[in-house]
């Protein structure tokens, strides 16, 4: 485990906040009810919402029949779009699994 002064080190950004007075004390009294640093609260706090915010970015949930089509469709063969083909002739790319329709 890692002391206060080996923590302080490591940790080199800083973020200053406002807070009304009541929004202060009851964060401050949730820290103590935790044995928490406010500081340590507010980190601990936060850093979980980011890690909840991002995943659920990140993720995407489909129900069964939903899944089943993906896939159902990455099973199909690929359709050649015409279009996109030329384009990427002319810029000189072509992957080799690209045929001509």
């Amino acid at each position: 485990m890692s002391t206060i002064a080996e923590t302080a080190r490591r940790c080199s950004e800083r973020i200053n906040l406002r807070v009304e007075p009541e929004v202060d004390e009851y964060l401050r009294h949730a820290a103590f009810l935790e044995h928490k640093s406010l500081s340590a609260f507010m980190l601990d706090a936060a850093y979980e919402r980011a890690r909840n915010v991002i995943e659920e970015q990140q993720r995407i949930e489909l129900s069964a029949a939903e899944f089943s089509r993906v896939l159902d469709d990455l099973d199909r063969p690929a359709e050649v779009v015409a279009p996109l083909l030329k384009l990427a002739e002319r810029a000189g790319a072509r992957p080799a699994w690209w045929r001509t329709a």
